[in-house]
């Protein structure tokens, strides 16, 4: 009963910060990952072209979605540290229910005058 307290606690403090929705409620076209994990975009552009400034960050959303039955724990992280950029994401990782999708802030900070391309 007490974990169950605490989880429903946890559960209400997350909504306060994170935009979860209902997939099918939604005007978003998305992409299909595989293993029923879909999203919106498969790669993040910053700046579209534009020059970004150093040391500036910058706000992308990305949404990421699960449409099997069953619930999916999600965390988005980079492949390997880089002096050039960092990241910070949030939610960090987040459980969700099928049928569900859930809203990513990914934050980006440029720290050095550089064109990048990592795939």
């Amino acid at each position: 009963m007490i974990n169950y307290i605490i989880k429903l606690k946890e559960k209400k403090e997350q909504e306060k910060t994170t935009t979860i929705f209902k997939i099918s409620q939604s005007n978003i076209k998305f992409i299909s990952l595989g293993d029923g994990i879909i999203t919106n975009k498969k790669e993040i552009e910053i700046g579209e072209g534009e020059e970004i400034e150093v040391n500036k960050e910058i706000r992308e959303l990305i949404c990421i979605g699960n449409e099997k039955k069953e619930k999916k724990k999600i965390q988005i992280s980079s492949k390997e540290e880089n002096e050039k950029y960092s990241i910070r994401i949030k939610p960090n990782i987040i459980t969700i229910e099928g049928g569900y999708a859930c809203e990513f802030e990914i934050f980006i900070t440029i720290k050095c005058t550089t064109k990048l391309k990592n795939k």
